[in-house]
């Protein structure tokens, strides 16, 4: 069992999230509100599906119920229907100190709040929202509206629940489609709320992007060596691209040292598109074998791998800086291009690389340079 929860003061309660919770919510029910007497409102289908387990919790918990069931249609949201439901409740005598009980999606959620709100100048309610759109947002937040002749949405109320249960269980009976459909806006609410989350989204997003111009890559006349483990999407993309492009891809699914230095040594380019690299010892490697680096400025790739300049004869590969396929692609195109029909320049990159000292040594000095700048007055003891 998880619990959210959701604080606003006196109208503070708790998201509780556990599968099976619909079979136990009686107690839960019975301890929350002490309510000896209940309305479950909830819509045809649903009814059926949950209805009468949810019955059966509550009554084993010693709460007398009653279940009162509203078309299932955005139609219900209305206050004909609203009207329906008081006529109920007053037929079943539920009393001030009872609770009601929504159970189902958005239209049930918008009645049952506008009755508890209303109903003896207001009631206890829980929300217990079954569909997955529910789950992550009408049932939450304590927002009600309902529809009217003159317009959609015109009347309403902010009236909080005393709790909302979320069986993730639920979603199981929900055709697939529905269930995809819904993610976006999971993903919508999540991104608004986390910034970490949208920067992973965001990242994720990208990698595949780059991705998608392999095809384009392939069109260029070259061979692709891949190695190594990784995120599943990726080794079944370059599995499939190897099956694709036979001949001209090879990718291998391990770990293999010897293996890995083999490639070093027989590659012309090596592509290091990285969304962060710290520091990065791949392009250093390739550096000292004379393989030319393609890679995204950021981090130590930045650091280690100037972009050649072929006025000045400077430089040691290629770079591209947004995290983009397009911009990648482009550098790809960069460096083929000067492979094949600059032999000249293309010698002079890779003298540069293998002259470059990458050693420990090298950053020592320049931190002792440094050190020596801001004290230069310190002595060695």
């Amino acid at each position: 069992m998880e619990k959210i929860h959701i604080n606003l003061g006196k109208d503070s309660y708790d998201i509780v999230i556990d599968s099976g919770l619909i079979r136990h919510a009686g107690d839960a029910v019975s301890s929350l509100t002490g309510a000896h007497d209940a309305a479950i409102i909830t819509e045809d289908g649903i009814d059926r599906l949950y209805g009468m387990d949810l019955v059966k919790s509550l009554e084993s918990a010693g709460i007398r119920t009653q279940m009162i069931v509203v078309p299932s249609s955005e139609k219900s949201r209305s206050l004909s229907i609203v009207n329906r439901v008081y006529g109920a409740l007053v037929d079943f005598g539920l009393p001030s100190d009872g609770v009601l009980i929504a159970l189902g999606g958005r239209v049930v959620g918008d009645i049952t709040g506008f009755v508890a709100a209303t109903y003896h100048r207001g009631i206890a309610y829980i929300q217990f929202p079954t569909s997955v759109l529910s789950q992550i947002g009408s049932a939450i937040g304590g927002k009600i509206t309902l529809d009217i002749t003159a317009g959609k949405n015109l009347v309403g109320t902010f009236y909080q629940p005393r709790a909302v249960y979320i069986d993730p269980g639920m979603a199981k009976t929900l055709p697939r489609k529905y269930l995809h459909n819904v993610m976006g806006e999971a993903v919508k609410l999540g991104c608004v709320c986390d910034k970490e989350l949208f920067e992973l989204f965001e990242k994720a997003n990208s990698d595949i992007e780059l991705l998608r111009v392999l095809p384009e890559i392939m069109n260029l006349n070259v061979q692709l060596v891949v190695l190594g483990m990784g995120d599943e999407k990726f080794v079944n993309l370059f599995n499939w691209a190897a099956h694709r492009y036979q001949g001209k891809v090879a990718a291998w699914n391990q770990m293999n040292h010897e293996l890995a230095h083999r490639i070093y040594a027989g590659c012309d380019l090596f592509l290091m598109p990285s969304a962060f690299e710290p520091c990065g010892l791949s392009q250093m490697i390739a550096l000292r074998y004379g393989t030319v680096p393609i890679v995204r400025e950021t981090g130590g790739l930045k650091d280690t791998v100037q972009p050649f300049n072929p006025v000045m004869g400077e430089g040691v590969g290629f770079t591209f800086y947004s995290y983009n396929a397009h911009d990648m692609l482009d550098a790809i195109n960069r460096a083929v291009t000067t492979y094949r029909e600059n032999k000249k320049d293309w010698r002079k990159i890779i003298g540069n690389g293998m002259r470059g000292d990458y050693s420990w040594q090298h950053s020592a000095r320049k931190y002792m340079d440094l050190y020596e700048k801001l004290a230069p007055d310190a002595q060695e003891e």
